[in-house]
């Protein structure tokens, strides 16, 4: 029982997003969920094979200069992410052919609590289950 709820809380590499293509296809013509500093933006993928969920993560550079601080709000975002996946995670099935990709971006130049981020993380996702919803 309790390797049952583990397994769900996890972020496995398959569930990520690296294909260059798919990242420049989802910034082109994505949607977009704006809650200041955490932006959302997702994008219904047809053609996509393998995990129905892709998940990025991005810190801007010129607004968080050192990598050791955008490593940091990464890891928070990652785990704010993880904990609070299993409302998105549960709607899409798996024979279904709908494959979504999902950016988190931060935009903002001071670096935030674990918290902050969370409740953040945690209005973006309920917005875009609103959004897929409709």
């Amino acid at each position: 029982m309790v390797q049952e709820r583990e397994a769900k809380l996890t972020f496995p590499k398959k569930e990520k997003l690296k294909s260059r293509k798919a990242i420049e296809a989802l910034f082109s013509g994505g949607n977009k969920i704006k809650s200041y500093p955490v932006m959302l933006v997702w994008k219904k993928n047809e053609h996509s094979c393998g995990n129905p969920l892709k998940i990025g993560v991005s810190v801007s550079k010129r607004k968080v200069r050192k990598a050791v601080n955008r490593n940091r709000i990464k890891r928070l975002m990652r785990e704010a992410y993880r904990l609070n996946q299993s409302a998105l995670v549960g709607m899409l099935p798996e024979n279904n052919k709908l494959h979504l990709d999902v950016m988190f971006i931060y935009a903002d130049s001071e670096i935030p609590t674990y918290a902050i981020i969370e409740t953040k993380i945690k209005l973006l996702l309920d917005r875009l289950i609103k959004d897929l919803n409709q």
